[in-house]
């Protein structure tokens, strides 16, 4: 698959049982969805670029494998992620993009930041589920031009940076936040939930 869909000839990919998506000569649309079944296991490939909005849909018990590039401006992501390949979020020509993530995603998966123009924000609702690596695009230039990881059910009192890690701190509760390379940072040993030292 591949092609550019113009404004109104939104995809949208409704998957039951197993199925893959080869969008291998990259595909652009201004919205898209896919949407898992339960039960429901969807293999993605090449390049998949929605200009203002995504869904990528499914219950607790369906697989969205992204072995390849889904991005969006506004894009909401409540199906599992597993694979080797990157959800990237951005801002859009006249607004901050707004990001949300309320399912798990997995080890080896990047989630790609770019905040260039407007900025972008990204909410994770259950930050214990995130095991995937958060790459952040530096950007010189205006100060709108900022990335900010909303952290649901974690409160934090300080931080601290050290070398290649921020540590989010709740008194005696650290709450690690690690980079494994430059710009590249990885969710560890988030608890469900702090209690606040007495």
């Amino acid at each position: 698959m591949a092609g550019s869909l113009f404004y109104g000839d939104n995809p949208t990919f409704n998957v039951a049982g197993y199925n893959r998506l080869c969008a291998s000569g990259g595909l652009t649309a201004i919205d898209g969805s896919i949407n898992l079944a339960a039960n429901s296991h969807l293999v993605v490939t090449g390049s998949l670029e929605f200009t203002y909005a995504d869904s990528l849909s499914g219950p607790a018990n369906s697989v969205l494998v992204n072995n390849g590039t889904i991005q969006t401006a506004d894009g909401v992501v409540s199906a599992p992620v597993k694979g080797h390949g990157t959800l990237g979020f951005f801002s859009y020509h006249d607004g901050r993009g707004e990001a949300e993530i309320t399912s798990s995603i997995a080890h080896g998966q990047t989630v790609a930041l770019n905040p260039a123009y407007l900025g972008i924000n990204l909410t994770l609702t259950d930050p214990s589920t995130f095991h995937g690596i958060l790459d952040i695009t530096q950007q010189s230039g205006a100060s709108q031009d900022t990335a900010s990881v909303v952290l649901d059910g974690i409160q934090s009192t300080s931080f601290d940076v050290m070398g290649d890690r921020i540590i989010l701190k709740d008194l005696i509760h650290p709450l690690i936040f690690s980079e494994t390379q430059k710009n590249r940072h990885c969710l560890t040993e988030i608890p469900k939930r702090i209690e606040r030292s007495r």
